[in-house]
């Protein structure tokens, strides 16, 4: 790989050269990480779930047809489950397995869609964790009028590829309310979304594009969503509930969405920890805020984002909070003074002056030690 995390640039003290700088190369790296995972990929046989009954007509309920198809891919060991262009339509959730992947023409041509309301997708009810898999190429939307649950719920799905998917939903609030949840219960970590387009209804504040969680001793550790868009009308693009070594890169927020990114953990009992670099935050929404930190996420980096919305960040207390690089359109930095029972941190913020903001009685040290 020619882009490579010890080559990112260095500041120079000149915001609007360093921002741009450091896009180019999160750029560089997200294209030739995607290419490097692309040479690693081992082939495996194509079962075509046109040879297995599917009509992909946009008429025919195809769930047998693609559970059959499936099945023959366990069968044989392994295999990838591909769909030629056409739209299936299944009234029921498709399965996740172990060695079995999923392969559609591309995400103009080849649509999944869901059309019984509140239904899931795709769904791991294997019993067990479902590793090292891949899905590529596919549009995944829902039946007319319809609102249905999530797209892609993988719990206990662990070190596996999602590139060039597409969710979808409909301005008029017609679609899921989950683009993709990873709920780690025994193992969901190292998954990778590479240049996805999630998009989800609001409505509710929890309804998310992206949702990480998991039990209280794990969670969706070293996710990384690297590119494409993600967004969700009145609820929040991406939800980090739980999970360490988080990372996100070069992802465009957009839509009608009230909060960005939202890095929470849960009373001591969930870590949260993510790396955000390269992000464009715009919304439409009245009042929405770009990243919320809540009290119980540390260790957050973000580096190089482009905020254009009512509140940049907001940050209720992280731990360890580095800001590089940003450019702040709102110059709106919110922070909140740490109670007896938490600890201060440090924050290291790097840019031009009238930037950044911090509340009065913040207890952040910055790195001249004065507190403002």
């Amino acid at each position: 790989m020619s882009a490579k995390l010890s080559t990112a640039p260095n500041p120079t003290g000149d915001c609007a050269a360093d921002v741009a700088a450091l896009g180019r190369w999160a750029r560089d790296f997200s294209f030739e990480y995607a290419r490097s995972r692309d040479r690693i990929v081992a082939p495996s046989a194509h079962f075509n779930v046109k040879d297995y009954g599917a009509k992909g007509d946009g008429d025919t309920d195809d769930i047998a047809a693609i559970v059959a198809t499936r099945n023959a891919a366990v069968a044989a060991g392994n295999g990838t489950v591909y769909f030629p262009p056409g739209n299936y339509r299944v009234t029921s959730a498709i399965g996740l397995r172990r060695g079995v992947n999923w392969l559609g023409a591309g995400r103009e041509a080849s649509y999944i869609t869901a059309d019984t309301a509140s239904q899931n997708l795709f769904t791991n009810d294997s019993g067990s964790t479902v590793k090292r898999m891949f899905m590529r190429d596919l549009y995944l939307t829902v039946g007319a009028g319809l609102t249905c649950g999530t797209a892609l719920d993988l719990q206990d799905v662990s070190r596996s590829d999602f590139r060039f998917i597409e969710i979808y939903a409909d301005p008029g609030a017609k679609g899921y309310k989950v683009g993709v949840k990873i709920d780690t219960q025994t193992e969901g970590y190292y998954n990778v979304f590479d240049n996805c387009r999630v998009m989800t209804i609001g409505g509710v504040s929890t309804y998310y594009a992206y949702w990480l969680t998991g039990a209280s001793s794990n969670g969706a550790n070293s996710t990384q969503i690297i590119g494409g868009e993600a967004s969700s009308d009145d609820g929040t693009a991406i939800y980090l509930e739980q999970g360490n070594n988080v990372g996100i890169y070069c992802v465009a927020i957009e839509g009608d969405t009230l909060k960005g990114i939202h890095v929470k953990g849960e009373n001591g009992v969930r870590d949260a920890q993510a790396t955000i670099i390269g992000c464009r935050l715009e919304s439409d929404h009245a009042g929405p805020t770009g990243i919320h930190l809540d009290s119980d996420s540390s260790d957050c980096t973000l580096i190089g984002n482009f905020y254009d919305v009512t509140t940049d960040v907001t940050n209720a207390g992280s731990r360890n909070l580095i800001v590089e690089q940003g450019i702040l359109q709102a110059a709106s930095f919110t922070n909140a003074t740490r109670g007896a029972a938490g600890t201060a941190g440090r924050i290291i913020f790097n840019s031009d002056d009238g930037q950044l903001n911090i509340d009065t009685g913040s207890d952040w040290t910055l790195p001249n030690g004065d507190v403002t």
